[in-house]
């Protein structure tokens, strides 16, 4: 996960948001233990890609958004 993670960084990606559940633990964990993101845990898939939405429109920057 630490390679994927750092991919991101490379990428300039710096928000990040999605629906963690077991699968995902692990990058979810990766992603939270840097400060290079700004990371929000939304509630469902359609709050995940409402953020990942608002977060483009308002910054012109591609967010990451995992489910």
């Amino acid at each position: 996960m630490e390679k994927l993670v750092d991919k991101f960084e490379n990428e300039g990606v710096s928000f990040i948001t999605g629906v963690p559940d077991s699968l995902l633990k692990e990058l979810s964990q990766e992603i939270s233990s840097r400060t290079t993101f700004k990371h929000i845990i939304a509630a469902n898939e359609g709050s995940a890609l409402s953020l990942a939405i608002g977060h483009n429109l308002a910054t012109g920057k591609i967010p990451m958004v995992y489910m």
